[in-house]
């Protein structure tokens, strides 16, 4: 994800060089592209499984939901176990899955419009900044300072996981509400992390917000996942105000904010 941090004459030079990349690979190996987004029938998309370490600016000719149209540092998640549809617009005004898609050849594949349509669990998420600078235990100090994203594990325990703005306009927020699809709940993977896509109302269209990744729920027992895969660790309050850096909690299922979930679809640009 290197092309995207460089810094070159204008903001479209490394744009358009990727977009070479892709343009070669497409035309040797039968990968295709979608604003910039590999597509192969045989291997994941990667469309919504990245995010900006920190808030990034965009090309604006390009949407919210291509990573190659934004300004900044990027890294990857898991996209092998994806709970949600994703699906495409014709210029015709059909609504295709991506797998169809994707098993089309180069040449019968359609002219899509610069949107994608995203079905699947969905819950308004609070988020708060948090300056761990003002909380005196010694495990916070490791702790990033930004916007943390609150979810109710029972009624006495809430989880906090670090949200990634896309938007340095977010970061200026201290308190407020999105919605927020779910993208892999962690039942599936190996890692067992929670990846939640979160979404603004745009013109017309929703918006990328950013992402939260929520590491593995675990005991005092487990292992710290949080810091052995680079993701800010979960940490827990309870109904006194009290944090703590593990909590014993319910089975994942039986969660608050997972049960609270309901199927939605979004436009998304």
């Amino acid at each position: 994800m290197g092309y995207s941090a460089k810094q070159l004459t204008k903001k479209e030079d490394s744009l358009d060089a990727f977009l070479g990349i892709l343009s070669y690979y497409e035309a040797k190996y039968s990968w295709g592209q979608f604003l910039g987004n590999p597509i192969h029938d045989e291997e994941p998309h990667m469309i919504n499984a990245w995010y900006h370490l920190k808030p990034a600016t965009r090309v604006r000719k390009f949407p919210t939901w291509s990573w190659t149209g934004w300004r900044g540092r990027l890294k990857l998640t898991s996209r092998d176990n994806p709970e949600y549809k994703l699906e495409l617009a014709t210029l015709t005004g059909e609504i295709i899955h991506i797998d169809v898609y994707k098993k089309r050849r180069l040449v019968e594949r359609p002219k899509l419009k610069p949107l994608i349509q995203l079905t699947g669990m969905v819950i308004d998420v609070s988020l708060e900044f948090i300056d761990w600078d003002n909380h005196k235990e010694d495990w916070t100090q490791d702790l990033q300072n930004g916007i943390w994203a609150a979810l109710r594990l029972t009624d006495n325990i809430t989880a906090y996981s670090l949200f990634y703005p896309d938007h340095e306009s977010l970061v200026e927020k201290k308190h407020f509400f999105l919605p927020a699809m779910i993208l892999e709940s962690g039942t599936s993977s190996k890692e067992k992390n929670t990846i939640i896509l979160v979404l603004q109302e745009g013109n017309g269209y929703y918006e990328r917000a950013g992402l939260i990744r929520m590491a593995s729920v675990t005991s005092p027992e487990a292992k710290d996942s949080g810091r052995e895969n680079d993701v800010q660790p979960t940490v827990y309050k309870d109904a006194s105000g009290c944090w703590s850096r593990h909590a014993l909690t319910c089975e994942r299922k039986k969660w608050v904010w997972l049960q609270a979930a309901e199927d939605r679809t979004f436009q998304v640009w």
